[in-house]
């Protein structure tokens, strides 16, 4: 059995770290020195502490990294920001110029954000918000060899770009250019089936807003199909819906077979039961103030159960509350009026419909669990160096998607 950790101390590592320390409080300022010089090499601290300090500071060279075992920490300590503003105060923020880049946001009672929001903050290279005392925790797990994610480690320290370049850098680049060797090592569908999973993970997380969606490779051919695409595509799925939205998801769908509509939560779980029963998987949709009565054991089904919140306005929650929410397989959150929107030409419940039942089989936690795993095994069986490099630094970047998403490390066990 090959661990994280294994492969993480087996590779060639010189860490070190800027600091960029945006705010007015010169203690905080000097404990967060101290925090990353206790284990890590501190190369230089930056500290402005207004807004137009920091934005004078980002056209230096010497802040840029374009080392893979360097990174730059920016801390953005200017004070509490109403929640309504807070999008739109940190898309005014410079484009770090840095290669290597992760921001964290200090905010005292933390900014309710909807999960739009939430994914935007990450879109903007943050990997955290909350109070200072939060924000050193993570900076000291960041800068601490062997506690993953470690941000010594040579790999993208980018969080917008750690499940979109999976596919780019990884699989479109790499594998099929090894097509041949990988398929002599019985690998081939297990990139099949990474890249089915990234394909999930990249329209529920990293463009759930746009209006086209992420592809994966093309059409898989049968005899390189992966069991999770057999059994995700194979398994009949039903909607689990409120009868306030009986009328649009007819639009799409056949009631009693498709989707079914419920008046109270007990009948939701009736119905979620005879679906597991029947053999389906299923999905519910539902209002963020109501309760879901106790789900029996037969009614969880092979993966569990997602959730989609759907409400008039939209749900808002702290940073902490959104990656609970994720990991509990949470997958969606909406208000009413953008169910009317389209992605690729398709109703947004027709565009999400496959993403969704993905995580009907496996929960978003397990996707990244598999995901994991997956390349753990491809890391181990690879021979060639830089085949192998490649792979160490998309662990390392789905690690840590993992921890920021879901505020939970990756499993540390291999094949």
């Amino acid at each position: 059995m090959t661990s994280l950790d294994e492969i993480c101390r087996a590779t060639p590592r010189a860490p070190f770290f800027l600091l960029l320390y945006v705010g007015a409080d010169a203690e905080r300022a000097s404990r967060l020195r101290m925090a990353v010089g206790e284990s890590a090499e501190l190369r230089e601290v930056f500290h402005a502490s207004s807004r137009e300090e920091a934005t004078a500071l980002v056209d230096r060279k010497d802040l840029r990294v374009g080392w893979l075992d360097g990174c730059l920490l920016v801390i953005w300590d200017l004070g509490d920001h109403p929640e309504k503003d807070i999008i739109g105060w940190l898309a005014r923020l410079p484009r770090w110029p840095s290669g290597q880049v992760v921001a964290f946001l200090v905010a005292g009672t933390g900014p309710k954000l909807s999960s739009q929001d939430f994914l935007a903050c990450v879109d903007r290279d943050f990997a955290g918000i909350g109070d200072f005392e939060t924000c050193l925790t993570r900076v000291k797990q960041w800068c601490s060899p062997g506690k993953h994610p470690d941000f010594g480690l040579p790999f993208l320290k980018r969080p917008s770009r750690w499940l979109r370049d999976l596919k780019h850098d990884y699989i479109v680049n790499t594998v099929l250019i090894h097509r041949s060797s990988l398929a002599d090592l019985g690998l081939l569908i297990v990139q099949r089936e990474v890249d089915l999973i990234v394909n999930v993970l990249r329209n529920l997380m990293t463009s759930p807003d746009s209006k086209i969606e992420v592809r994966g490779l093309p059409a898989e051919y049968a005899e390189e199909e992966s069991a999770l695409y057999r059994e995700v595509y194979s398994t009949p799925f039903r909607i689990v819906a409120p009868d306030s939205l009986a009328k649009l998801l007819a639009a799409e769908y056949v009631e009693g077979a498709d989707f079914v509509v419920y008046r109270t939560m007990e009948e939701a779980v009736e119905m979620i039961d005879a679906a597991a029963r029947e053999g389906y998987a299923r999905i519910l949709l539902q209002a963020p103030d109501t309760k879901l009565p106790h789900v029996q054991p037969r009614a969880s089904g092979s993966g569990g159960l997602p959730i989609v919140l759907i409400a008039e306005q939209a749900q808002h929650l702290e940073w902490r509350e959104w990656q609970a929410q994720l990991a509990a397989n949470v997958i969606g959150s909406y208000p009413l009026s953008d169910l009317d929107k389209r992605r690729s030409s398709k109703p947004l419940l027709v565009a999400q419909r496959p993403y969704w039942r993905a995580c009907a089989v496996l929960t978003l936690p397990g996707l990244f669990d598999r995901l994991i795993e997956l390349l753990i095994r491809t890391w181990v069986t690879v021979r060639e160096p830089k085949l192998k490099e490649y792979v160490f630094q998309s662990l390392a970047a789905i690690v840590s998607a993992k921890a920021v998403y879901l505020g939970q490390t990756g499993t540390g066990n291999g094949p």
